[in-house]
């Protein structure tokens, strides 16, 4: 546990390590976002025969937190849990163009991989956000993340602003412009659901294990 992260020795015995740490940051309300989202995303994949997808932004990188489609699922690699990095992503993508140039550059910078928009500092990706922003904040991704499929996404907003978003994934050659409206109104019933919320509790967090220089 220790040399995965998980943990690390302190001074009265074990505390969470840097992986424990990171999933505390996430948890406080992933239980309300599955709470708005799971049923509107059931009703979409039953509805299209899709892979649907719950996911936040953390950094650079989008962090799953769920995904349904039954066998489908199965085919598409990304997991719950794990990570990619926000620029190839449509739930990335969706979740960025809510933000301000000035701090998706500041949301990205040192976490992202040398890949693609990085290299032309970031010219390509504020003009990818643009024509998010100019379809009302659906985005749109092909093959940038995983080769073979694509997704449609939009942010879900809460009473304090954008806090997550959800995707449908398809094949790649597949026509997305019949799904571009059913993931628009799924991002509202969840975001009205979400603003309906009441908000969770704070709770005490575990004292983490210190860093050490070296």
């Amino acid at each position: 546990m220790i040399l995965l992260g998980w943990a690390c020795r302190a001074d009265a015995g074990y505390g969470l390590g840097s992986r424990a740490r990171g999933l505390g940051r996430l948890t406080g309300d992933s239980s309300r976002l599955r709470t708005a989202a799971t049923p509107v995303l059931q009703e979409l994949t039953v509805s299209t025969g899709l892979v649907a997808q719950l996911g936040v932004l953390e950094g650079a990188n989008v962090v799953f937190l769920d995904k349904l489609g039954g066998r489908q699922a199965l085919a598409v690699p990304n997991r719950v849990g794990g990570r990619a990095p926000a620029v190839e992503t449509a739930l990335g993508l969706a979740m960025l163009a809510c933000l301000n140039p000035e701090q998706v550059d500041a949301q990205l910078t040192g976490g992202v991989r040398a890949a693609t928009p990085v290299a032309d500092g970031y010219a390509h990706l504020h003009a990818e956000l643009g024509r998010v922003r100019q379809r009302k904040g659906v985005a749109i991704e092909r093959g940038a993340g995983v080769p073979g499929f694509a997704s449609v996404a939009a942010a879900l907003h809460s009473a304090d602003g954008p806090v997550a978003a959800i995707s449908l994934v398809t094949h790649a050659g597949d026509a997305l412009e019949r799904i571009v409206p059913l993931v628009a109104d799924a991002a509202r019933r969840i975001s009205r659901e979400l603003v309906r919320l009441p908000r969770p509790a704070k709770v005490h967090h575990v004292r983490a294990c210190p860093l050490k220089a070296g």
